[in-house]
C-alpha cells in the first residue's frame, strides 16, 4: 500500500501544480533562481512554480563569479534593493570564490521570499507533453542543464550543438579547523606539474566556520575521460578507511604526488577527498524560444542554453540574463497576461542577439582560453616533462604507497583527530630533494652526494635495470644540476641570501664533477663487476629500511614499554623479579609508533619490489606478518615483522631469571 507522502511523490506534474499558475519552472538551479527572481521582480502577480529533481543542490564545488554580471542583473530587474543580493554581490567584489550551493542558497531565500514556490519532482516526457498542451501556462522555462528534458522534449530535434575542447578532473576537499589555509607553494606545484607533463591548478574557496573548500582541477586526455566518465560531481570517486581509488598511471601518480604534499601540510581527512571527471566542452541551442502546440512559448535558460566551462557558463547565464530582462521589462512591468505578444516578441528578439551574437562571441572565449591558456601551457609542460625524463636520476617513491602508509596511520588516530604525519620518517633532510628542487638544500646533503659521485663506483645494483638506464641519463642531469646552481648563486646574490649562493655553488661543482669524471662511462662496468663480485644488494640490505628496523627495535626495548613485569622470584617468594613476557601489551603511544615505522618498511618493501630490487623476503610471508603486526599488541607480533628484514639474527638476552637491584630494594 502506498502511503500519502508517497501517493504525492508519484503525482505527475500537473496534478501538483497550484491553481492559475502563469510560469513553469523545470529546474531551480542559480540560473533558473535568478530568472525566476526576475520575472516575479518585474511583475509581482505572476504565479510561478519551480519543479527540481533534487531535495539539495548536488553540486558543492568551487567558482570564480564575476560581480559584474551579477551587477547587471540586479539593475535589470530592480533588484538592487534585496539585501541577500547587495550582500552577495559585496562578498564577491571581495573575494569572487563562491561554493555552487552556497550562491544556490542565496538565491533560493530571496525567490521564496518573492512568493515563489518550489516542489520537488522529477519532471518526465509526459509532464511535459502534459504541459505543452496546456492553455492555463503563460511560459515554461527550461532551467535544467546541458542535457536538458525541456529542449529535448518540446524544441525541435537535435537542438544541442555541441563544441568539444578539453576534458577535467576535479578533486575536491574541505580543510578543516584552519583559519586562512594557504594553497600549495606555487613553484613546488609548477615543478609537480612539469614532472609529469600535466596542467592543473588549485583554487582555495572562502572560509566559512574554519571550514575551507578546495578544487584541485587538472586537464585529461579523452581517453582517460572515457575510463572514468561514470565518475561525475554528483557521483563521484571516493576514498575509504582501506582502499585507493584506481586511476589511470599518469592519473594516480600526479593526484597522488598531489596527495601527499595536501595531507602533509592541511588538515584534511583523506575520506573526505571525492574524484570526478567531466568534459569542457562549449554546447548551445539552435533555439531558445519555441511555441507550444499552445501558443505559450517554452525558454531555455542557463546551461540548456549555452553552457560553458571553466566557470564561464554561471557568469554568461548572468550576463544574458541582464540582456533579457532589459528586453523584456517594458512588457512584464505592464504585466504579462495583458502583454503576451508584446513579451513574445521581445523574447525573438533576445533569441536573435543571443544566437547570432552573444553565443559565438562566448564559444570563441572558451576556444581561445583552451588554446592558449590551457594547451599552451600543457604543451609547454609536455616539453618540460620530455626534458626531466630524460634527465632524471632519483625514483620517486610511488605515491600509491605513500598514500596507503597515510591509510594505515590514519586507522591508528582517534576519530577525527588530524595525525602528524612524515612520509619519509628515515630521511634526514627535506623529502621534496630532487634534481629539480629550486628551494634551499641542506649543504650537508649535497657534500654527501657528492662524495656518493666516487664511492658509488664500487657499489653493486641495488636494481639493476633502473639504476643502469640512470646511470646512462647522468650527463643530461649533471648539466641540469649544473644550470639549477648557477640559477641559485646569481638569485642568492640578487635576494642578498648567503646560503643560496652556497648552495648553487656546492650544486654546480656536483654537477661539474660529476661530468668531468665520467661516471656515465665507467661506473655501469665498475657497478656489474661489484655486483658479480659482491651479490646484488638486496632489500633487507638498503640503509634506510635497516635505519627503521632498529628503530623500531630501539622502541620494543626501551623503559617506556610495558613488555616486562614483576613476579615472584621462582626461588625465592619473598623477592620480586622484572620477567619479558609475551602477553604483557604496549601503551596506546607507544602501539602506534612502532606500527607507524611498520608501515614506513612495507612501504619502502613494496617499492624497492616494484624497482625490480630482489629480496630473500618472501612476498607472502611479509604481507602476512604485516596483517599480523597491524592488528598486534603485544611484542612478538612486532618483532616478527622486524625479523623478516634483518641482516642477522639478533639474540636479545633473557631477562626471566634477572632480578634488579632497584627490585631488590624495594622488596627489602
Amino acid at each position: 500500500m502506498i502511503s500519502t507522502h508517497d501517493e504525492r511523490k508519484h503525482e505527475s506534474l500537473e496534478a501538483k501544480l497550484p491553481e492559475n499558475t502563469d510560469v513553469i519552472f523545470v529546474g531551480a538551479g542559480p540560473i533558473g533562481l535568478a530568472t525566476a527572481i526576475g520575472l516575479k521582480s518585474l511583475d509581482p502577480h505572476l504565479s510561478i512554480v519551480m519543479a527540481e529533481r533534487y531535495e539539495e543542490y548536488q553540486r558543492k564545488h568551487n567558482l570564480i563569479m564575476d560581480p559584474t554580471h551579477l551587477e547587471m542583473f540586479m539593475k535589470a530587474t530592480g533588484t538592487e534593493h534585496i539585501k541577500i543580493l547587495s550582500d552577495l554581490l559585496a562578498d564577491l567584489k571581495k573575494n569572487p570564490r563562491i561554493r555552487t550551493n552556497k550562491l544556490e542558497e542565496a538565491l533560493k531565500k530571496v525567490a521564496k521570499q518573492k512568493d515563489v514556490e518550489i516542489i520537488q519532482h522529477k519532471v518526465s516526457k509526459q509532464d511535459l507533453e502534459h504541459l505543452s498542451e496546456s492553455k492555463e501556462h503563460s511560459l515554461i522555462v527550461g532551467a535544467d542543464g546541458t542535457h536538458s528534458a525541456v529542449s529535448e522534449n518540446l524544441f525541435p530535434e537535435d537542438n544541442q550543438i555541441k563544441h568539444e575542447f578539453d576534458f577535467v578532473l576535479q578533486l575536491r576537499y574541505d580543510i578543516v579547523n584552519e583559519e586562512k589555509p594557504q594553497p600549495l607553494k606555487s613553484m613546488a606545484f609548477f615543478q609537480q606539474m612539469a614532472r609529469d607533463g600535466m596542467i592543473a591548478n588549485e583554487y582555495v574557496g572562502k572560509t566559512e566556520n574554519k571550514v575551507t573548500p578546495v578544487t584541485m582541477q587538472m586537464m585529461i586526455s579523452k581517453e582517460e575521460y572515457k575510463l572514468l566518465e561514470q565518475y561525475t560531481s554528483k557521483k563521484p570517486l571516493k576514498f575509504d578507511h582501506k582502499n585507493i581509488p584506481k586511476l589511470p598511471k599518469r592519473l594516480s601518480e600526479f593526484v597522488g604526488r598531489y596527495l601527499v604534499k595536501t595531507l602533509q601540510q592541511k588538515s584534511v581527512q583523506l575520506s573526505d577527498i571525492k574524484i570526478s571527471v567531466n568534459e569542457a566542452p562549449a554546447t548551445h541551442a539552435k533555439k531558445l524560444v519555441h511555441k507550444t502546440s499552445t501558443g505559450a512559448p517554452a525558454l531555455l535558460v542557463g546551461d540548456a542554453a549555452l553552457g560553458l566551462s571553466y566557470f564561464k557558463g554561471l557568469n554568461a547565464g548572468f550576463e544574458s540574463l541582464a540582456t533579457l530582462f532589459t528586453l523584456t521589462g517594458p512588457s512584464l512591468e505592464s504585466g504579462l497576461k495583458d502583454n503576451k505578444e508584446a513579451f513574445n516578441n521581445a523574447l525573438l528578439k533576445y533569441q536573435q542577439w543571443f544566437l547570432n551574437s552573444f553565443a559565438p562571441r562566448k564559444v570563441k572565449e572558451v576556444e581561445s582560453y583552451s588554446t592558449w591558456r590551457i594547451n599552451a601551457a600543457w604543451n609547454l609542460m609536455r616539453t618540460l616533462r620530455f626534458t626531466k625524463l630524460s634527465s632524471r636520476v632519483e625514483h620517486d617513491n610511488d605515491p600509491k604507497y605513500l598514500i596507503a602508509d597515510y591509510l594505515n596511520r590514519q586507522a591508528t588516530a582517534a576519530a577525527g583527530k588530524k595525525i602528524n604525519w612524515d612520509p619519509y620518517p628515515h630521511r634526514p633532510y627535506n623529502p621534496e630533494i630532487s634534481l629539480w628542487t629550486l628551494d634551499f638544500i641542506p649543504y650537508e646533503y649535497s657534500v654527501k652526494k657528492t662524495i656518493k659521485i666516487f664511492t658509488d663506483y664500487f657499489t653493486p645494483y641495488k636494481a639493476f635495470s633502473f639504476q643502469f638506464k640512470r646511470d646512462l641519463r647522468q650527463p643530461l642531469a649533471d648539466l641540469a644540476l649544473m644550470g639549477i646552481g648557477v640559477v641559485k648563486f646569481f638569485g642568492g646574490i640578487i635576494a642578498l641570501q648567503p646560503k643560496f649562493i652556497g648552495d648553487g655553488t656546492l650544486s654546480f661543482i656536483r654537477g661539474a664533477l660529476s661530468l668531468v669524471t665520467l661516471g656515465w662511462l665507467i661506473k655501469p662496468f665498475t657497478k656489474i663487476i661489484a655486483t658479480a663480485v659482491i651479490g646484488p644488494h638486496k632489500i633487507e640490505e638498503n640503509d634506510g629500511l635497516q635505519l627503521l628496523v632498529k628503530k623500531g627495535r630501539l622502541l620494543l626495548d626501551s623503559k617506556e614499554n610495558d613488555f616486562q613485569i614483576l613476579v615472584q622470584h621462582p626461588k625465592n617468594k619473598d623477592s620480586l623479579v622484572l620477567q619479558e613476557t609475551k602477553e604483557a601489551k604496549l601503551s596506546v603511544e607507544n602501539i602506534t609508533r612502532v606500527k607507524h615505522i611498520c608501515f614506513d618498511i612495507n612501504r619502502k618493501f613494496n617499492n624497492s619490489l616494484k624497482k625490480g630490487q630482489l629480496t630473500a623476503v618472501s612476498e607472502i610471508k611479509e604481507i602476512e606478518q604485516f596483517n599480523i603486526m597491524r592488528e598486534g599488541s603485544v611484542k612478538s607480533d612486532f618483532e616478527s615483522y622486524f625479523s623478516l628484514f634483518a641482516k642477522k639474527p639478533e639474540i636479545n638476552p633473557s631477562q626471566d631469571n634477572r632480578v634488579t637491584a632497584s627490585v631488590r630494594k624495594k622488596t627489602r
